[in-house]
């Protein structure tokens, strides 16, 4: 599996074995633009700098983590990034162009170690969201 790192602006792909240093026993699931859903209890959330018009949300559970970003107003153009606390990327969407009341979602499933995982909403190469929890799993 090869691991995502920031670059200027963008993302680049590195060799390494994210995968093993983060205990994933899953593999990683797919991101699309789809109609927003009602957050789960557990979910943690903010809508960071986005003026609330982005709601970015984490959720980590037995099950595995996903990053959601929500479009509320206006549509924009975000990439979503699942994160562990030290700011290694797990994945990332890559920019999609989402309208109001859709979603984008990154997320994988399978054994989390405990630790936090974030979720980080990207718009233009500036963060505009940014929320961390708890996996004690």
């Amino acid at each position: 599996m090869k691991a995502l790192t920031k670059s200027g602006h963008g993302w680049r792909r590195t060799g390494g074995a994210l995968g093993a240093a983060l205990g994933l026993v899953i593999g990683l699931g797919a991101a699309v633009a789809l109609p927003a859903t009602p957050a789960h209890a557990q979910d943690r959330c903010t809508y960071g700098s986005s003026s609330g018009n982005t709601y970015t949300c984490i959720n980590a559970n037995s099950g595995g983590a996903d990053a959601q970003a929500t479009i509320r107003h206006s549509a924009r153009s975000l990439d979503v990034c699942l994160t562990n606390q030290w700011g290694g990327v797990i994945d990332c969407t890559g920019y999609q162009n989402v309208t109001p009341g859709h979603y984008l979602r990154i997320g994988f499933r399978g054994r989390l170690q405990p630790e936090l995982y974030c979720a980080d909403t990207y718009r233009s190469g500036t963060e505009i969201g940014h929320i961390c929890a708890a996996s004690n799993y």
